[in-house]
């Protein structure tokens, strides 16, 4: 089975100033939630894609549809308040695998998937 590894990108790339001071901010007192741009740099759609914090086993797949080859889509992650550090799990239809870990959503708000 081939897994394929992820490319964390720096946020500043990806939003503009003021998106990026918006998702960076916690929501509420009890928890956060970081709004994270995936894109899809392979050939094939990926079927499924999780943001699990470090220390947990798994996490709820975020897609509601396949990301097709060449897309993006903005995720919502909820996070425990104060929780940056997520592994990145999933699936392509080719059934490679998606994994990736030590991703800081607090700093980083862009996520590109490539072989």
């Amino acid at each position: 089975m081939k897994t394929i590894q992820v490319l964390i990108l720096a946020a500043a790339v990806a939003l503009p100033g003021a998106a990026l001071a918006q998702a960076a901010k916690p929501a509420g007192k009890a928890g956060a939630s970081y709004t994270v741009k995936v894109s899809n740099g392979r050939t094939v759609a990926v079927s499924s894609l999780s943001f699990v914090p470090q220390g947990e086993a798994t996490g709820p797949n975020l897609l509601k549809k396949p990301l097709e080859p060449g897309k993006s889509i903005s995720l919502v992650v909820k996070a425990k308040k104060g929780q940056c550090l997520f592994d990145v799990a999933g699936g392509y239809d080719d059934e490679a695998e998606i994994t990736g870990s030590g991703l800081n959503l607090c700093k980083d708000k862009t996520l590109a998937l490539v072989d």
